[in-house]
Protein backbone atom coordinates (compact mmCIF):
# COMPACT_ATOMS: atom_id res chain seq x y z
CA UNK A 1 0.00 0.00 0.00
CA UNK A 2 1.49 3.17 -0.84
CA UNK A 3 1.39 6.30 -2.77
CA UNK A 4 3.05 9.09 -4.56
CA UNK A 5 4.35 9.66 -7.48
CA UNK A 6 6.19 6.50 -7.85
CA UNK A 7 2.99 4.85 -7.19
CA UNK A 8 0.85 2.99 -10.02
CA UNK A 9 -2.06 2.50 -7.51
CA UNK A 10 -3.57 2.62 -4.00
CA UNK A 11 -6.02 0.44 -2.58
CA UNK A 12 -7.16 1.55 1.23
CA UNK A 13 -10.20 -0.99 2.33
CA UNK A 14 -10.46 0.82 5.28
CA UNK A 15 -13.09 -1.83 6.80
CA UNK A 16 -10.72 -5.36 5.92
CA UNK A 17 -7.26 -3.09 7.45
CA UNK A 18 -8.46 -1.31 10.41
CA UNK A 19 -11.27 -3.59 11.12
CA UNK A 20 -13.66 -1.03 11.65
CA UNK A 21 -16.79 -0.22 10.35
CA UNK A 22 -17.50 3.24 11.74
CA UNK A 23 -16.71 6.78 10.81
CA UNK A 24 -13.54 6.40 13.42
CA UNK A 25 -11.04 5.48 11.08
CA UNK A 26 -12.24 8.76 8.76
CA UNK A 27 -10.18 10.91 10.85
CA UNK A 28 -6.74 8.58 10.08
CA UNK A 29 -7.28 8.74 5.98
CA UNK A 30 -8.33 13.23 6.75
CA UNK A 31 -4.85 13.31 8.57
CA UNK A 32 -3.00 10.80 5.22
CA UNK A 33 -4.83 12.89 3.12
CA UNK A 34 -3.52 16.24 4.05
CA UNK A 35 0.03 14.60 4.79
CA UNK A 36 -0.17 13.71 0.97
CA UNK A 37 -1.06 16.77 -0.50
CA UNK A 38 1.34 18.90 1.84
CA UNK A 39 3.80 16.84 0.42
CA UNK A 40 4.95 15.69 3.95
CA UNK A 41 4.54 12.65 3.04
CA UNK A 42 6.12 10.31 1.46
CA UNK A 43 9.18 11.76 2.65
CA UNK A 44 12.02 9.68 2.11
CA UNK A 45 12.07 7.67 4.68
CA UNK A 46 8.82 6.14 3.85
CA UNK A 47 10.57 5.15 0.38
CA UNK A 48 11.82 1.72 -0.51
CA UNK A 49 14.33 2.10 -3.89
CA UNK A 50 15.33 -0.98 -5.75
CA UNK A 51 18.72 -1.68 -6.25
CA UNK A 52 20.06 -0.43 -9.46
CA UNK A 53 19.98 -3.81 -11.58
CA UNK A 54 16.80 -5.08 -10.13
CA UNK A 55 14.25 -3.16 -12.63
CA UNK A 56 16.67 -4.35 -15.61
CA UNK A 57 16.75 -8.07 -14.36
CA UNK A 58 12.58 -8.18 -13.39
CA UNK A 59 12.10 -6.88 -17.14
CA UNK A 60 14.22 -9.72 -18.82
CA UNK A 61 12.63 -12.39 -16.82
CA UNK A 62 9.42 -11.03 -18.45
CA UNK A 63 7.89 -12.99 -21.51
CA UNK A 64 8.34 -11.62 -24.76
CA UNK A 65 5.53 -10.65 -26.94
Amino acid sequence: MSSGAGCDAQYLFSMDILSDTSNQSMAAFTEYRLNFESGAFPAEEHVVRMKPDEWERFRLALPSE
